[in-house]
């Protein structure tokens, strides 16, 4: 039985399936303190050691992709330019031209990137040789699987850490690995229920064995509930798998990650590409297909030009233990939040780190057995990028720090501008709609170029959706996980249209959430919604209520000032427009067998009674027999 099917049978799993020893274990084991110094972003420089799990000809993966988009992105720019220049520039047209030519590169090196992730895809390409088919790795090193959890539902992360367990044991190497449970929550009824829960399962026997504990104080969030544990911990596990609290990983997928690391004793974190599970919601369900669909392609292409120099996501990682106590004990940035403080946004900075103490850091995109679960709604998604964007935006203070190797900087880059896109977008808008009110830019010259560069914009973000579905979609039991060839195209087709209404609130919203942090307001430190609710309307109108105006009034300057432009605006005016309906209608929980789109293979191999088991509400642990 795989992981998956463990996971439909999360009920039965807060149950003690297996015999119990008495007296239980300890809550935690004996201490093994590793040193974690923190480490000087002024200070510093870039190891020269080799790194032997770094790709031939490295250089000219990145001379192609950041040439070729670079090229790409001046061929755009000179278009627009020569139709601008006919009476010489405008600052106005300067500033358009400025944004517009960044928008631009940065949606072709995207492309390019989704293009290199086909090729990397179809060929099986792998700097580690980390694949799920093959021998299992027979390990000699003890792993710790670290769940750092906050106010989260205990009977639910009980119930994942049951599944992970029985997948262990099935691989015959649970023995390599034990479960630890970090807690920071600090409402004393939710302790209290959690530690419950989690003693109750410390008692079932045989490996790997579970141990919980809870911080009085959680400083510095999750980067310092990981750091505590290194440091009074670490020195008994060669390696430590990170996950979320509501992660999934397949026994043989951490086996498999456990044996890279044995195998390549420079490489200091491998990083898998997590696949999006367990949603009902439409919005849920939309991005979950996203995900499966386009996500391993997209992976891939990361990973060929990024090499030894790869990123951290934060969870459904392995790490080495020592090589992060030694070298990625994260400082305070100088000031007061929202700017200063602790990093919020920790992995991108501990890669760059680890990397510039000489460690490799390494995706592995052909993984399968590792999932995550996504916020249920638009409005859960854009709470989880607020407290995002206010750690991306710090990373403006550490892209300059000393030693850090180009690639990680580039890494850093993005996780800013993945914010910054959308306020950069809007004002690329204004002042469009500034030029054409002031009649700068005439239509005759301007208009044209203007929209085949849309045109092309408008290519990179299908063509790579495309691809990636007929790469995919080439492997019969994948296809047939998928529905079959003719329904995976309909979901295609209605994901397209859904991203489209859905992308315009999400960019207004990035915008609104740049300004708020640039005015110093600060994002709290709340526990993600992780299950469907019914949302209110009236809550919903309060929040897009700027959006609808926002398209309204975009609608009514391109009518007046520029009516040429109305096919390339009208489209984002009509989603701001909607954003309320389409935010209540796609938040609402629908079952699976109901909903004749965005099925994936995942849930495919669930049997209807599994299927109506994660419909059915869960037993908490404690009320188990």
């Amino acid at each position: 039985m795989d992981l998956l099917r463990f996971a439909g049978r999360l009920g039965p799993a807060f149950g003690i399936r297996q015999p119990v020893t008495e007296p239980h274990t300890p809550v935690m084991p004996s201490e093994a303190p590793l040193d974690m110094p923190v480490q000087s972003l002024t200070e510093g420089a870039l190891s020269s050691a080799l790194i032997p799990t770094s790709p031939r000809h490295m250089i000219w993966r990145r001379v192609f992709i950041f040439g070729l988009s670079l090229l790409i992105g001046v061929t755009g720019i000179g278009v627009l330019a020569a139709s601008l220049s006919y009476q010489g520039f405008h600052p106005l047209e300067m500033v358009f031209l400025g944004l517009a030519g960044f928008l631009f590169t940065w949606m072709a090196f995207a492309f390019i990137s989704s293009l290199a992730g086909v090729w990397v895809y179809l060929t099986r390409q792998d700097d580690l040789g980390l694949f799920p088919d093959g021998p299992i790795p027979l390990l000699t090193q003890k792993t710790a699987i670290l769940m750092p959890i906050c106010n989260e539902d205990a009977h639910a992360v009980v119930g994942r850490l049951d599944t992970i367990r029985q997948s262990l044991i099935a691989t015959l190497q649970g023995n390599r690995f034990d479960i630890f449970v970090l807690s920071d929550t600090q409402d004393p009824v939710a302790a209290e229920t959690e530690r419950t829960a989690f003693l109750k399962m410390q008692r079932l026997s045989g490996a790997p064995r579970i141990y919980y504990r809870r911080r009085p104080i959680n400083t510095d969030r999750k980067a310092g509930n990981i750091a505590d544990w290194v440091s009074r911990h670490g020195g008994a596990y060669a390696h430590m798998i990170v996950l979320d609290a509501d992660s999934l990983m397949s026994g043989n997928t951490l086996v498999r990650l456990a044996g890279g690391m044995e195998r390549h004793p420079r490489v200091g974190l491998i990083q898998t590409a997590p696949r999006l599970i367990n949603r009902k919601s439409l919005f849920a369900r939309c991005e979950q297909f996203a995900a499966r669909l386009y996500g391993p392609v997209a992976a891939c292409g990361i990973a060929w030009w990024s090499g030894s120099e790869g990123n951290f996501w934060g969870h459904n990682a392995i790490i080495r233990t020592r090589a992060f106590a030694e070298a990625a004990g994260l400082p305070h940035l100088p000031g007061r939040a929202p700017f200063g403080g602790h990093i919020m946004s920790h992995d991108f900075v501990e890669a760059a780190l680890l990397r510039r103490a000489g460690w490799a850091v390494h995706m592995a995109p052909h993984l399968d057995g590792s999932y995550e679960e996504s916020p249920p709604s638009l409005m859960d998604t854009l709470g989880r990028d607020r407290r995002w964007c206010q750690g991306n935006l710090q990373h403006a203070a550490v892209v300059g720090a000393s030693g850090l190797h180009g690639i990680n900087r580039f890494h850093l880059l993005r996780g800013v501008f993945n914010y910054l896109l959308a306020p950069m977008w809007v004002g690329m808008v204004i002042t469009g709609a500034a030029l054409a009110a002031a009649d700068i830019a005439p239509a005759a010259t301007s208009v044209g170029p203007l929209a085949g560069l849309f045109a092309v914009t408008m290519a990179f973000l299908i063509v790579p959706k495309v691809l990636a579905a007929i790469v995919v979609l080439r492997d019969p039991d994948t296809r047939s996980g998928f529905g079959g060839g003719v329904r995976a195209t309909v979901s295609l087709m209605v994901e397209t249209v859904l991203s489209t209404l859905i992308a315009p609130v999400v960019m207004i919203s990035h915008a609104f959430m740049v300004a708020s942090i640039l005015s110093g307001r600060k994002s709290g430190w709340k526990s993600q919604r992780r299950s469907e609710y019914e949302v209110s309307a009236d809550e919903l109108a309060r929040r897009f209520t700027a959006h609808t105006l926002i398209g309204m009034g975009l609608l009514l300057v391109a009518s007046i000032f520029a009516p040429e432009t109305l096919l390339m605006t009208a489209g984002a005016a009509f989603a701001l427009m909607l954003s309320v309906p389409v935010a209540y209608l796609t938040a609402k929980a629908t079952p699976r067998r109901l909903m004749p789109v965005f099925l994936i293979p995942e849930e495919g191999r669930l049997t209807p009674q599994d299927d109506s088991l994660l419909d059915t509400p869960l037993t908490p642990v404690t009320q188990a027999p």
